[in-house]
């Protein structure tokens, strides 16, 4: 653990300040915390090459999977083809952010079928992120939420900015749609 430390320090240094515990603690050897900045995620594969490389595995707690040695999920499916107005599935969404569980979660909890429009997907993952962050909804609630994402991607991603409300949350849906289409989170 040790080692792999002082890699990513010198790798990465200004990753030093998210790192814990600090250099001081006894359990600087038994565990390496990363609280990650958003904008800074682009670094994640590194840090779990590096990781791998030295023969450690970790815990993602925003995705709710493994990382590194462990993880055994294959690569995202590419996007639907076409104009994306069905053919979307759950695992659509899978490594943009949320685990294959929380997606699942939300995809059945608004009764959407496997393959479900481009906004029913846009929407799925939004509801997803809402839970995940301690919303609770039923399935009325998650299936109006949903059906109000996919209305307003009816045409793909939306051309002005619109957001929607899933519970005390008030998400961007313009900005998930984007990112949904592109592939990326």
């Amino acid at each position: 653990m040790r080692t792999f430390r002082q890699t990513l320090r010198a790798q990465l240094p200004h990753l030093s300040d998210v790192i814990e515990p600090d250099e001081d603690s006894s359990a600087q050897t038994r565990y390496l915390l990363l609280t990650l900045p958003f904008h800074w995620v682009e670094h994640l594969p590194h840090v779990v090459e590096l990781a791998g490389a030295h023969g450690l595995s970790g815990w993602d707690p925003q995705t709710e999977e493994p990382i590194g040695r462990q993880q055994t999920r294959t690569a995202r499916p590419s996007r639907p083809p076409g104009d994306g107005s069905a053919g979307w599935t759950a695992e659509h969404s899978i490594g943009q952010g949320l685990g294959a569980r929380s997606i699942a979660r939300a995809w059945t909890l608004a009764g959407l079928p496997q393959q479900a429009s481009f906004g029913e997907a846009v929407g799925a993952f939004i509801l997803a992120m809402a839970m995940r962050d301690g919303v609770s909804v039923n399935g009325e609630e998650a299936r109006r939420a949903v059906a109000t994402v996919a209305a307003d991607c009816a045409h793909g991603v939306p051309l002005h900015d619109v957001s929607v409300r899933i519970g005390y949350i008030h998400t961007d849906v313009t900005g998930f749609a984007r990112s949904i289409e592109q592939g990326r989170g």
